[in-house]
C-alpha cells in the first residue's frame, strides 16, 4: 500500500539546485536563492602503472606479504618544506 500518490512526491538533488543556479545566473538574477551555492566539481584520477604493480605484488610485513592498501590521501601528500621567497 503506497502512502503517497505520485503527485505529492517531489524530489530535488543537488544537481537540480546546480542547474537553477546556472538558470539564475543566465538570467542575471543575483537575488535568486541558488546563486550563492557552490559550484559541484567532480574530479577522477588515473593511476599510474607504478600504482598497479604494487596492488598486484602487494607489501611485505613482520614476514608476511599483505595487500597493499592505496591512499588516496597520500597520493596528494606534500612532505616539502617549501620556502617563500620575497
Amino acid at each position: 500500500m503506497d502512502i503517497f500518490k505520485d503527485n505529492q512526491i517531489f524530489n530535488w538533488t543537488y544537481i537540480d539546485e546546480q542547474k537553477a543556479k546556472q538558470e539564475e545566473l543566465k538570467n542575471l538574477d543575483d537575488s535568486g536563492d541558488h546563486v550563492n551555492l557552490p559550484d559541484m566539481r567532480l574530479f577522477t584520477y588515473k593511476i599510474s602503472d607504478m600504482i598497479s604493480d604494487r596492488l598486484e605484488k602487494g607489501m611485505e610485513m613482520d614476514d608476511e606479504n599483505i595487500d597493499f592498501a592505496f591512499e588516496l590521501n597520500e597520493m596528494f601528500c606534500n612532505r616539502h618544506k617549501w620556502q617563500v621567497r620575497s
